[in-house]
């Protein structure tokens, strides 16, 4: 019998969603909640609290390991470790996540906001 962690069960879902669902606003089918467009800015993730975002974008967020708890922190040592890794050591689930939410290689490997 396989055990599923809750990580591999988020990333699962999130990635079988990724293939059925619009995945910006404004999309024709708002079945599940969209994720906000922020390929032109994607520092606007960092304006938000984690509850600010809605279940699409928490579960895309949570395939590249944040949660409630590490997103609300100051704390750099709770960052997961998607945040030191470059594009090309993003797992393809995670370069998903991160596509869905914005990012590309360039802006992944070069972002800096100013919080």
């Amino acid at each position: 019998m396989q055990t599923t962690t809750i990580r591999q069960f988020m990333v699962s879902a999130f990635v079988a969603a990724t293939l059925t669902m619009p995945l910006v606003s404004g999309a024709a089918d708002e079945t599940a909640p969209a994720i906000r467009d922020a390929s032109t800015d994607t520092c606007l993730w960092s304006t938000l609290k984690f509850d600010d975002l809605n279940a699409t974008e928490q579960g895309a967020w949570a395939v590249l390991g944040w949660t409630s708890a590490n997103w609300n922190t100051d704390d750099d040592d709770a960052e997961p470790a998607s945040e030191d890794k470059k594009w090309s050591e993003l797992s393809p689930e995670e370069q998903t996540a991160a596509m869905s939410l914005g990012y590309d290689a360039k802006k992944w490997d070069d972002e800096s906001c100013d919080d």
